[in-house]
């Protein structure tokens, strides 16, 4: 999870394969991003392993992000 926001609930989020305080995977590409909308349920920021549902689109281009892939609706699955 790569927190774009400086609150503990994120509404929108970054979210990749590996924690970012990993030191040896702390730049991964476009493709191993996915960038995440959690506005109805937003999702505590944590640094272990989160695991999240939604609807999963292909993103033709983002040039603010340069992802991919975008989870619109998500919420954490627990």
């Amino acid at each position: 999870m790569f927190p774009l926001d400086g609150h503990e609930d994120q509404k929108m989020f970054l979210f990749g394969p590996f924690p970012m305080s990993c030191p040896y995977h702390y730049h991964v590409g476009p493709a191993l991003v996915i960038e995440v909308y959690a506005e109805d349920n937003p999702v505590n920021f944590e640094y272990g392993p989160v695991t999240i549902a939604g609807t999963l689109e292909l993103v033709p281009d983002d040039p603010e992000y340069s992802v991919f892939y975008r989870l619109l609706g998500a919420k954490r699955v627990k």
